[in-house]
């Protein structure tokens, strides 16, 4: 059985790995010969290391805004040609596309029509609650959205959508950082973001932002980044000695007392992980004129305040996003009080309506049973 998976950025890679591994799992509990699965796509580092074999490397096609979409159009376009030479060829099999949808969507018709059984894993922008991709009804067999209310809106539009709970809980659960008891809490995380130009405009700020800062600070090196280059450039930037480079994520945040974290998914693995944060984000300029003249103003950039509605986490946004405004909201969180429970407090709320742990489990399982014919509502 061929399974072709469809990412374009560090996170639908990280899902990708482990959607891998539990369908590998499971695909041994019942007794099924592994060596007659194959595993292949459009995918990252994580993915190679899990064993998927990268027919394109999409880890640096993740952008947000106009300009930075632009750049890597190129490198999309020619990663999705490459994607349906392999979806054209026999045997046909099941295909997974995960998130970004500039690509995935595209892809998902290709293989529909190609005669592909299509699992469109956390589908783009479900987090709305205002409308949902609709057009991934007739474009998916079975599609698995991290929000209840996604699912329903799917649901309604004609899709087979399917609600396990979000899969970034199980992920916490498997590396061992679910939960809030029993650790002592120190230092600062900084999580600048996956993509270069995250780093780019961000890393100089916030190494400003944390000269001469006493607490202990350990960065979250993503998949898309050598190690030895982001600690060459924190190091010039801040002056510091000392500080830490870590690749796991969910343990980072699990460890430290508050973080200074890029707004996109990491905001959301922080409040799972129970650590207070401030939101940071700059764009480029083409990406500020674009704003500018499309007049987009949303009320909240971070998932947090998304989810719940209101301004829970601090958001630094564009010239607000200073040295001296990163630092003071920091110091808040940092020092045991009301701003600090505050967002712990909210971070229940918002782990209350994520639903189950075992997201990750159960869309093996439905993955599975769509390739083998035997999925069923």
């Amino acid at each position: 059985m061929r399974v072709v998976f469809s990412t374009g950025e560090a996170s639908g890679d990280a899902y990708a790995a482990l959607l891998k591994q539990r369908m590998e799992h499971l695909l041994r509990v019942r007794g099924r010969d592994i060596s007659t699965w194959t595993w292949e796509g459009n995918v990252g580092a994580a993915s190679r290391n899990a064993g998927i074999q990268i027919l394109a490397d999409s880890s640096s096609w993740g952008a947000i805004g106009l300009g930075a979409a632009l750049r890597s159009a190129p490198k999309v376009f020619a990663g999705l040609m490459r994607l349906k030479r392999a979806l054209r060829r026999e045997p046909k099999g099941l295909f997974i596309p995960i998130d970004f949808g500039f690509a995935n969507v595209r892809a998902a018709r290709i293989a529909k029509s190609l005669g592909w059984k299509v699992l469109y894993f956390m589908p783009p922008g479900s987090w709305r609650r205002d409308r949902q991709a609709f057009n991934l009804a007739s474009l998916a067999d079975a599609i698995v959205t991290p929000f209840s209310w996604s699912a329903e809106m799917l649901s309604e539009a004609g899709a087979s959508a399917y609600w396990f709970g979000h899969p970034l809980l199980q992920r916490s659960r498997m590396a061992g950082t679910a939960g809030e008891g029993g650790v002592e809490r120190q230092g600062v995380a900084v999580l600048p973001g996956s993509r270069h130009a995250e780093l780019d405009l961000l890393l100089p700020v916030i190494a400003r932002a944390l000269r001469d800062f006493r607490e202990p600070v350990t960065l979250s090196v993503a998949p898309t980044f050598v190690t030895e280059e982001v600690e060459r450039g924190w190091r010039a930037l801040s002056g510091r000695e000392g500080d830490h480079f870590e690749r796991r994520t969910h343990e980072l945040l699990r460890q430290a007392k508050a973080g200074i974290i890029c707004s996109g998914t990491a905001t959301l693995e922080a409040a799972i992980c129970g650590c207070p944060q401030v939101v940071v984000y700059r764009l480029g300029w083409v990406s500020v004129l674009q704003v500018t003249l499309t007049r987009f103003r949303p009320q909240f950039v971070s998932l947090p305040n998304i989810l719940l509605a209101e301004h829970l986490v601090p958001e630094l946004i564009q010239g607000k996003a200073t040295p001296e405004a990163i630092r003071e909201r920091l110091e808040g969180l940092l020092a045991e009080g009301a701003e600090r429970d505050r967002q712990l407090e909210g971070y229940r709320r918002i782990r209350e309506m994520l639903g189950p742990d075992n997201a990750l489990d159960r869309t093996a399982e439905l993955a599975i049973d769509l390739a083998e014919g035997s999925a069923s509502r």
